[in-house]
C-alpha cells in the first residue's frame, strides 16, 4: 500500500508540472513554445499512466471491464513521442538513424494502439517502449550522432535525468522479459528524478525567455520612439493643409510617409508601405527616406523618383516589396503630379464637380523588377478640393463579422465632411475606423494604417 500511495504522489505531481509548463507555454513566443510543450504532453502521459495504474484509482473510479488497461495502455504507446520530440530539440538529433526511429516508434505505436481496440484483452499486447529504449542509444553512439558534442547542448543535469528514467525503465521491461510478468519497481522513480531535471532546465528556460523578451519589448518601443520621431512634419504652406493619421499595429510599422520638398513653390507627399512588420520593415523605410530624399533633390517628377527608388530595392534589398505614391504639389499653377507602385488610389474630391475621383495610376509595386518605369499624371486643382491619401490598411480593416472598411466608406466620409478643416476630417475618419474595428472589448486591426488628408484652399 505504501508503494501505492508512492505511485499515486507521483502521478499527481506530474501532472501537475505537465500543466504549469503547457500553460507557461502560452505566455511564450511561438518558437520558444515547443520544447515546453512537449515536455508538458510527456509528463502529462507518463503522469496519467502512473494514476491509471494505481489500485486506489480503480476503487475511487469503479472501472469495468478492461477500461484501465485500454487507458494505460493508450498514455503508454503516445508518452515517448512528445518524449522523442523534446530530445531532439534539447540535443539537437537530425540525424536519419533519429528520424527514422521516430517513424519506426509511431508506425509501431499505431499498430499496436489499432490492435488494442481490435483485442478482448489489451494487457497482453506488447508496448513498443522497450524497442524504444534499446534502439535510442543505438542512434546516439559516439561516430554516427556524435554523442560527445551533443551532450554539451543541454544541461548535465538533463542527460543524468533521462540516463536515471531509461535505466529505471529498461530495467523494469528487462526484468518483465525475463520472469514474464512485468513489474514497476525503478522505473517510477527514474521518471521523478527525470522530472526534477527536466523541471530545472524548464524553469530556467522559461526564465531566459521572459528575460528575453522583456529585453526585445524594451527595444522595439525605443525603435518605435525612434521611428515616429523620424516622419517628417508638414510645414504650413499658403493654399495648401495637410493632416497626418499614422496608426501602426506594432511598435514597428512598415508604413511610412515623408515630406521630401516642402518649400514656396512645391509640397511633395510620399506614403508607402513595407511588405511586412517589425524591424526589417523598419530597416527598409529608413532606406526610403534617404533614398527619395536624395532622389527628390535632383528632379520633381514623381515617376523617375520612383524609378530610381525601385532600382535601388531591386539591388540593395532583394526580396523586400513596397508599395507608394507620390505627389508633387505645383502651387505656382494650383496642380499636381502623381505617380503610384502597386498603390491603392488616391481619392480626389472635386469640389468643383461635387464627385469623388479615384486616382488610379497601373505602376508595377516596387522591388519587383529592375529598370522598371514610373509615369506621371497631371491633374489641376481648385479651392475647396480635398486630397485623401492612405495605405491598403484602411480600406481593409474588418470589422468583428470580417467585412472590410472598403472604398465605398471612404467615399462617402469625404463626400459628407468635404467643408471639413483636414485635421477635424482626420479625427472623424479615426473615430469611424476605430468603432469599425473595435468588438466592444478590443481593436481588432490588423495592419498599419496610415492616412494624410490635403486640402487645397
Amino acid at each position: 500500500m505504501r508503494y501505492e500511495f508512492v505511485l499515486l504522489c507521483l502521478g499527481i505531481v506530474g501532472c501537475s508540472v505537465a500543466l504549469l509548463s503547457i500553460g507557461a507555454a502560452i505566455f511564450l513566443p511561438t518558437r520558444s513554445r515547443l520544447p515546453f510543450v512537449w515536455f508538458g504532453l510527456f509528463a502529462l502521459l507518463y503522469s496519467g499512466s502512473l494514476l491509471i495504474r494505481n489500485h486506489w484509482l480503480d476503487l475511487a473510479f469503479a472501472w469495468n471491464g478492461h477500461t484501465p488497461a485500454y487507458l494505460q495502455r493508450g498514455f503508454s504507446l503516445l508518452a515517448p513521442l512528445p518524449l522523442l520530440l523534446l530530445l531532439r530539440g534539447l540535443y539537437q538529433l537530425k540525424s536519419r538513424s533519429f528520424a527514422w526511429l521516430m517513424v519506426a516508434y509511431g508506425a509501431v505505436a499505431a499498430l499496436t494502439l489499432a490492435a488494442i481496440f481490435l483485442q478482448s484483452q489489451p494487457e497482453i499486447l506488447p508496448l513498443p517502449g522497450t524497442a524504444l529504449i534499446l534502439g535510442l542509444p543505438v542512434c546516439l553512439l559516439p561516430g554516427r550522432d556524435q554523442l560527445t558534442a551533443r551532450l554539451r547542448l543541454a544541461s548535465p543535469i538533463v542527460t543524468l535525468g533521462a540516463l536515471l528514467f531509461f535505466a529505471g525503465y529498461a530495467y523494469d521491461h528487462a526484468r518483465g522479459m525475463m520472469y514474464g510478468h512485468w513489474t514497476s519497481i525503478l522505473e517510477p522513480f527514474g521518471f521523478l528524478a527525470f522530472l526534477l531535471c527536466l523541471s530545472n532546465e524548464t524553469l530556467n528556460a522559461y526564465a531566459t525567455t521572459r528575460t528575453q523578451l522583456t529585453q526585445l519589448n524594451t527595444e522595439m518601443e525605443a525603435a518605435g520612439v525612434i521611428q515616429q520621431s523620424i516622419l517628417s512634419k508638414p510645414v504650413e504652406h499658403a493654399g495648401i493643409r495637410v493632416a497626418v493619421r499614422y496608426l501602426p499595429m506594432e511598435a514597428l510599422g512598415g508604413d511610412f510617409y515623408d515630406f521630401p520638398v516642402q518649400d514656396d513653390e512645391e509640397l511633395h507627399i510620399l506614403l508607402a508601405d513595407v511588405i511586412g512588420h517589425g524591424i526589417g520593415a523598419a530597416l527598409v523605410t529608413s532606406m526610403v527616406k534617404a533614398a527619395v530624399r536624395t532622389f527628390a533633390g535632383d528632379t520633381s517628377a514623381p515617376g523617375p523618383i520612383l524609378t530610381d527608388l525601385n532600382a535601388v530595392l531591386c539591388s540593395e534589398a532583394r526580396g523586400q516589396y513596397v508599395t507608394a505614391t507620390y505627389f508633387a504639389i505645383h502651387r505656382s499653377n494650383n496642380s499636381f503630379s502623381y505617380t503610384s507602385a502597386g498603390h491603392p488610389p488616391p481619392l480626389y474630391w472635386s469640389a468643383q464637380q461635387q464627385r469623388v475621383v479615384h486616382l488610379d495610376s497601373e505602376g508595377l509595386l516596387l522591388g519587383v523588377r529592375n529598370h522598371e518605369q514610373y509615369t506621371d499624371t497631371r491633374f489641376n486643382t481648385t479651392a475647396g478640393d480635398r486630397l485623401l491619401i492612405y495605405t491598403d490598411g484602411l480600406s481593409e480593416a474588418s470589422n468583428a463579422a470580417g467585412e472590410e472598411f472598403g472604398d465605398h466608406q471612404l467615399e462617402a466620409l469625404l463626400r459628407a465632411n468635404s467643408t471639413q478643416p483636414p485635421e477635424r476630417f482626420a479625427t472623424l475618419l479615426q473615430s469611424a475606423l476605430q468603432a469599425w474595428t473595435s468588438n466592444g472589448t478590443h481593436n481588432l486591426q490588423r495592419d498599419d494604417i496610415t492616412f494624410l488628408v490635403v486640402a487645397f484652399d
